[in-house]
């Protein structure tokens, strides 16, 4: 399963995510493996996904610099640009709207400022060893979603090579309406849930420092009042900054889980724990593998969100045969 060129079934035709400042968030998952950066934060959040990408026989789970180096170089052949002088005078426009290559979404091991792949040194404990609050929104891909049949979603998962008939047995769909859900579920998993479900599983050895599971599905209300089927990407984040509800206009549930929410993430700043006075008590993942679910207005502890999955995807990717 090496390297694969291409735009998934979950993708728009005009989404680019490099270009999207909501990514900035993610940033503490590639700083907790940079050596450099050692003493400089003592708790790390991730939000909807972390800094993996689905691993492979060939090149590990991290693009290697030469890698990154060649997609830069077809990116300034595409731009007419010469070098980096010429790279970097260009306006913005020039790239609002590009194709920017994958390869440039996920932090580079280069060898130097990250040194090796972020989830095997996870997985060896070679990180900061910080506390971590991590998560993901319940249909985190809808909000990438184009239409979906049952005979794209088969002729899209062959992209992913032997894996696809993988995926087809995880994510079954014998109807239209079933591929268009099995298509959101796998692209949420494999985009944003087994990532951190991985980081939260190297935290199960012995002695960890702590980390905390939270899983998020109460879509806010839009303008009209109506919210979407389950929490997209970046939905909780309305709730975690609350500052987007400024005629008033929202439930009264709404805005307490907003306040139990920054409650939550204060604390963890503070702390390294979310726990505190008043709050449904969130604890760590540990053996129970628990998550605290953000849901219908309220914060509850729960399994994690289609585990049974997640393992199942894991297992496939690591087949030696692939």
């Amino acid at each position: 399963m090496g390297p694969r060129q291409h735009r998934p079934f979950w993708r728009k035709p005009g989404q680019y995510h490099d270009l999207r400042p909501v990514r900035r968030r993610r940033i503490g998952d590639a700083a907790d493996h940079i050596p450099q950066a050692r003493e400089l934060f003592h708790k790390a959040i991730f939000e909807s996904g972390s800094a993996l990408k689905l691993p492979s026989v060939r090149d590990g789970e991290g693009p290697r610099l030469c890698e990154a180096e060649q997609a830069g170089q077809k990116l300034a052949t595409r731009l007419h640009a010469d070098g980096l002088a010429a790279l970097r005078a260009l306006p913005a426009s020039a790239l609002i709207g590009r194709d920017v290559p994958g390869i440039s979404r996920a932090p580079i091991v280069d060898g130097t400022i990250v040194p090796s792949d972020i989830a095997a040194a996870y997985r060896a404990r070679r990180d900061a060893g910080v506390p971590v609050l991590l998560g993901w929104n319940s249909n985190e891909a809808l909000r990438f979603m184009g239409k979906v049949t049952r005979q794209s979603y088969v002729a899209n998962l062959a992209f992913f090579g032997p894996l696809g008939a993988d995926f087809l047995r995880i994510y079954p769909a014998g109807t239209d309406a079933e591929a268009e859900q099995a298509a959101v579920d796998l692209a949420s998993d494999s985009e944003f849930g087994w990532r951190s479900w991985s980081i939260a599983g190297a935290r199960l050895a012995k002695n960890s420092p702590p980390l905390f599971v939270y899983q998020f599905d109460n879509p806010p209300p839009g303008p009209d009042g109506t919210r979407t089927k389950g929490a997209i990407h970046s939905d909780e984040l309305r709730y975690v900054w609350g500052n987007d509800d400024p005629e008033g206009k929202w439930p009264t549930a709404d805005n307490e889980l907003e306040a139990v929410i920054q409650r939550y993430w204060v604390n963890f700043a503070r702390t390294g724990n979310p726990n505190g006075p008043g709050l449904a008590h969130w604890p760590a993942y540990r053996a129970g593998r628990t998550a605290l679910w953000f849901s219908n207005g309220a914060a509850r502890p729960g399994q994690v969100l289609r585990e049974g999955k997640l393992r199942a995807m894991d297992q496939a990717l690591h087949r030696p045969a692939h």
